[in-house]
Order: structure tokens, then sequence, then C-alpha cells
């Protein structure tokens, strides 16, 4: 047994709500690496998010980092880490989006850019058969 799959234990959840780090992406870092580079911290990161999914397979995942996550970039073949974040759930059954949101847009004082994406379980079927806006909802989940 690795001790990467021994350093915590977790119930079995409905709703994921998480953040990783996003010092590979981050404008403040002059040395970034690729988003799924497993040997930097926001690869490994995205990695630990990924493995928790496929073992846990929650209805509803909302994952928040850095804005410059939907930037598209030279390291990562050209793609947005948001879009490869985003094809990696569709290739485990779910459908969602991302945005981009500021902080001061909800009455905060401070002015921060983050990126949200929400993603649903499909089961098969396409929010088992609700249209859903997505934008909207990760608006009202923010605002509430």
């Amino acid at each position: 047994m690795m001790l990467e799959d021994t350093w915590f234990v977790m119930l079995q959840v409905d709703i994921l709500l998480l953040g990783y780090p996003c010092k590979s992406i981050s404008a403040q870092n002059n040395s970034s690496q690729a988003f799924n580079d497993k040997s930097s911290v926001t690869g490994g990161g995205f990695a630990a998010l990924m493995r928790t999914v496929d073992k846990q397979q929650p209805e509803i995942v909302i994952a928040e980092n850095v804005a410059r996550l939907t930037h598209k970039r030279k390291k990562d073949g050209g793609k947005a880490p948001a879009d490869i974040q985003q094809k990696a759930f569709e290739r485990r059954g779910y459908s969602g989006t991302f945005c981009k949101v500021n902080s001061a847009e909800f009455g905060l004082a401070q002015c921060r850019t983050r990126c949200w994406a929400f993603y649903i379980k499909t089961h098969g079927n396409e929010f088992l058969g609700l249209k859903v806006n997505l934008e909207f909802c990760i608006l009202h989940f923010l605002s509430s």
C-alpha cells in the first residue's frame, strides 16, 4: 500500500467541494510546468483530485482555482488547463462547465478573480433529463 493512499480516510460523499494548488499555473511563478505534470505541485494536486473522484464517484464536484486556469498555454499543447480538467471529468461520466468569477461582484472588498467549475455525474443521461445552465448554478451557489 502506498503512503499517498493512506494519508486520509474519506467517508462516501455526494458533493465534493475543493481546490488544488495553483503554483504551476500562477502568474507569480516564473518557472511554470505543464498542468498534467504529476511531479509539479499543481499536476500532483490535480492527479490527487482525480483519484479521489475515481474512488468516491460523487454526484457533484465543485472546484476552485486561479483565473489563469482558463488561459491557453504552450506548455499544455495550446490548451487551457480548465479545458484539460473538463475533458478529464467528461471521461469519467460528468457534464459541467467552468467560469471566471470576481469576488468584488459579490460585495467583497477584495477584487479577486477565480475560476469555478461545476460538474454533475450524468449516469448515462444528460443531467438525468434536466436542462441546467451551470454558469447560473455556479453564480447562484457563490452568491448564497
